[in-house]
C-alpha cells in the first residue's frame, strides 16, 4: 500500500489489510499503560498492534515526555514494533489524532515517509460496520535504521535538553 496523502479512508485501509508491507497501529491512550492496553485488547482493527506513546514514542530518562527518543532508542523501539523503512504505517486512535500524530512525527523525524492517519479513527471504522478483533496481535520485530534529514537535525537534540 503506497501512501501519498496523510489521511487514508477506512475503505482504502480495509482493501489493503492483508498487504504484507502494511502495519496498522492502535495508538489509543486511556491514561496509563494498563488501561490503554486493555482498551486495545477489548477491540481493535484487524491485525493492528498496540502502540503506547510513553513507552514507544517518548524519550527515556527524562521527565519531559514530549522529547523524541534519541536515534538509538528510536531504532530499538520502532524495530520492536516491526517498522522498517519499507513498511507502510497507518495509525489510528479514538477522539482525535493526537497520539497517532505523535507516531507520525517520530517516524517522519527519523526518515520514514510511508505513514498516514486513519481518517475518522476507530469510531468511523465501527460506524461503517467494519470488524474489530479482540486480544492482542504481537508485533513482528524488524530492524529500523533512523535517518535524520539535515533540515530536521538540531545540534545536541535531544540530549542537550535533558
Amino acid at each position: 500500500m503506497a501512501i501519498s496523502v496523510p489521511l487514508v479512508s477506512s475503505g482504502e485501509l480495509a482493501a489493503h489489510l492483508r498487504d504484507e508491507d502494511l502495519l496498522v497501529c492502535d495508538c489509543r491512550f486511556a491514561g496509563d499503560a494498563d488501561t490503554s492496553r486493555a482498551r486495545y485488547e477489548s477491540g481493535h482493527l484487524p491485525g493492528a498492534i498496540h502502540v503506547y506513546w510513553l513507552e514507544d514514542l517518548a524519550a527515556a530518562d527524562t521527565t519531559v515526555t514530549t522529547f523524541l527518543p534519541d536515534p538509538d532508542e528510536a531504532a530499538d523501539r520502532l524495530g520492536r514494533l516491526g517498522i522498517t523503512h519499507e513498511t507502510t504505517v497507518v495509525a489510528y486512535s479514538d477522539g482525535g489524532n493526537l497520539y497517532p500524530s505523535r507516531l507520525w512525527h517520530v517516524l517522519a523525524h527519523y526518515g520514514h515517509e510511508q505513514v498516514a492517519l486513519l481518517d475518522g479513527g476507530i469510531e468511523n471504522w465501527e460506524a461503517e460496520g467494519r470488524p474489530l478483533e479482540r486480544g492482542s496481535t504481537p508485533p513482528r520485530p524488524a530492524t529500523f535504521r533512523p535517518r535524520v534529514s539535515p533540515w530536521r537535525r538540531r545540534e545536541g537534540y535531544p540530549s542537550a535538553a535533558r
